[in-house]
């Protein structure tokens, strides 16, 4: 743990975030909202239990089974709604705040290369998120301990979570690194590129359905259409893999018919999102470079 983060803290962004920003009102507001939006499943699971335990101490099973899946499928959702809300706020003012307190120019003049900058920027991000999700990780391990999820499927949700996390604080750094101010930042995110993120998808998916239902392109073709609109959306490409995986036990191969087979939309939700991740901060890191050089 200890070799891990000195390596972080070669980077000087990275240690000031460690060094400045231990406990600030990001994290404070963070656990809040996370422990705010568990409160309904931890409620509900807690009244479940109750009631079960009113009637009979000897609870079957079945009856934790469907506890621990009660617990942990709503909890990584409840997540997954968390990060992609909360991770633009922590990157949206990276560069853009440096830019406000004209700073900015101080930063690109010293020994640091862009991409040092924008890495360093990022994982203080990071850490913030990080802490956010560690805080209720152990309510997500319990419920799949008792609700009996499968390794395989807690390592798809672990790895939805890690790209969503990722590919949504690029976001708030690309858009960072083109406004002047945090102001600008925020309103062009959460107005602009955010909605074509989160709502893009179900838009795309009216369209398939009027579309392809008008053409008369059959259930097949609305199926694939439906698939592949709803695996750019972190909620739709969650729900729909779960309700895939439920009906044929596949984690990669969908059949929805008896000779045609698809992709799980959370393997392309992965590739599509790890690739805008690389693409926005590489361009982030084209930013600061042609600031440098101007």
């Amino acid at each position: 743990m200890r070799s891990i983060r000195s390596r972080l803290t070669q980077n000087p962004i990275v240690a000031d975030a460690f060094r400045q920003r231990r406990v600030g009102w990001q994290l404070i507001a963070a656990l809040f909202l996370a422990m705010l939006a568990y409160c309904p499943t931890l409620l509900g699971a807690s009244s479940f239990l109750t009631t079960l335990l009113s009637f009979d101490l000897d609870l079957p099973l079945s009856t934790l089974t469907a506890l621990g899946q009660f617990i942990f499928y709503p909890t990584i959702l409840i997540l997954l709604v968390l990060v992609t809300l909360f991770a633009p706020v922590l990157s949206v003012g990276a560069i853009a705040g440096e830019r406000q307190r004209q700073t900015l120019n101080l930063l690109l003049i010293t020994l640091l290369p862009a991409h040092s900058i924008v890495r360093g920027k990022l994982v203080s991000a990071l850490i913030y998120l990080g802490l956010l999700i560690a805080a209720v990780w152990p309510l997500v391990l319990v419920g799949a301990v008792l609700g009996q999820v499968a390794v395989a499927e807690l390592l798809v949700a672990t790895l939805l979570l890690g790209v969503t996390t990722l590919a949504f604080t690029a976001i708030g750094l690309f858009v960072s690194s083109r406004s002047k101010t945090i102001t600008n930042a925020t309103m062009l995110t959460y107005g602009v590129v955010l909605p074509a993120f989160l709502i893009g998808p179900f838009l795309a998916m009216l369209l398939v359905t009027i579309f392809l239902g008008g053409v008369g392109g059959g259930d097949e073709l609305l199926a694939y259409g439906w698939s592949l609109a709803a695996s750019f959306n972190p909620l739709t490409a969650a729900v729909l893999s779960y309700v895939l995986h439920e009906d044929d036990g596949s984690f990669f191969l969908a059949e929805p018919t008896s000779n045609e087979y698809m992709l799980h939309p959370w393997l392309i939700y992965l590739a599509f999102y790890a690739f805008v991740t690389w693409l926005l901060l590489r361009l982030a890191v084209q930013r600061l470079e042609e600031m440098n050089e101007g």
